[in-house]
């Protein structure tokens, strides 16, 4: 579904400005991806450097980083660790060579070796979507429809107390199953990994 038909849906339901509830589609979108695990993206670079650190994803480039899936170094998969676990020389600074974790620390990921010049390093990861540049939304169709109820409840909120409050419990219960689904779908994926 496009954000036009979206829109059109929730005419339906409300009497708003077109342009209000195609902002308010919007910005439920992003609360959405902030929400839940839903929206994945990924981030690609060749190390012009030698270096731990890959600054991670911020607004400006569109898709801000919320929680790694995998990260990738030379095609290898990284473990997750703490940065407490990475080995240090006896002068406390890191061996060089080929990683094999990783840590993120505010807006960074931390390799647990000093990886060398033109290694390639891949993220994939659950990110929160903060520019609308498409036609349409970037969440799976499954979930689409669910964002007429947070642009409803906005939309009604100082007008119609009483129906923004209806649609506020539809939209709650919507992120509800959308997180019990991911949940158990993270599960299975752990239960795989142990396995």
């Amino acid at each position: 579904m496009n954000w036009r038909k979206l829109t059109d849906r929730c005419e339906v339901m409300v009497n708003a400005d077109r342009s209000l509830l195609a902002n308010l589609l919007k910005e439920g979108e992003e609360e959405m991806t902030r929400l839940c695990n839903i929206y994945e993206a990924e981030h690609g670079e060749t190390l012009s450097t030698e270096t731990n650190t890959i600054v991670l994803p911020t607004e400006d480039e569109g898709d801000v980083f919320k929680k790694p899936i995998v990260v990738l170094h030379n095609g290898v998969k990284l473990k997750a660790m703490q940065e407490y676990d990475f080995y240090h020389k006896s002068d406390n600074s890191l061996h060089s060579g080929t990683p094999i974790g990783y840590a993120i620390k505010n807006n960074n990921l931390l390799l647990s070796h000093i990886a060398r010049i033109g290694d390639k390093i891949k993220i994939k990861y659950y990110a929160v979507r903060t520019t609308h540049v498409n036609t349409e939304p970037i969440i799976i169709p499954t979930y689409q429809k669910d964002l007429c109820n947070y642009a409803c409840y906005m939309a009604t909120l100082k007008t119609d107390p009483a129906t923004a409050s209806s649609f506020l419990q539809l939209w709650k219960m919507a992120i509800e199953q959308i997180n019990k689904d991911e949940g158990d779908r993270e599960m299975l994926y752990t239960v795989r990994e142990e396995i």
